[in-house]
């Protein structure tokens, strides 16, 4: 019963952050693109997705497919769940199938966030 409830529980965080992030979506901003399925096990990347946009707020946006909204994916996706992180238009991540544990998704997505979170930091000083 917990299965169930955990990953509605952690979407319905994650979007109640994505409506603002996609008003004050920048070209600073990386998009997130998470594809989730009811078929998987998607706990891991819930978790993940909710540390990072807790850690980045403002440098992360995220839009979720299901696999029953595939006619609007731009990516053309078939493994499930996979995620996606893209700027201007081009991927700079992609993280697809089971993953173990949630910091390996966290420690990909960062690797693209931190260095450029510090190159803004330098620059305003």
């Amino acid at each position: 019963m917990d299965r169930f409830f955990i990953p509605l529980i952690a979407i319905a965080i994650i979007l109640s952050g994505c409506n603002d992030q996609k008003l004050a979506k920048t070209n600073d901003t990386h998009e997130i693109v998470y594809y989730r399925s009811d078929s998987h096990d998607n706990i891991v990347y819930d978790e993940a997705l909710i540390d990072i946009k807790d850690q980045y707020p403002k440098e992360v946006s995220i839009e979720i497919f299901y696999e029953n909204q595939l006619e609007e994916d731009p990516y053309h996706v078939k493994t499930f769940p996979s995620l996606y992180v893209v700027k201007n238009e081009e991927v700079l991540v992609k993280i697809r199938g089971e993953i173990k544990e949630e910091k390996e998704i966290i420690e990909k997505v960062q690797q693209i966030l931190v260095p450029e979170k510090e190159s803004q930091i330098e620059s305003n000083k």
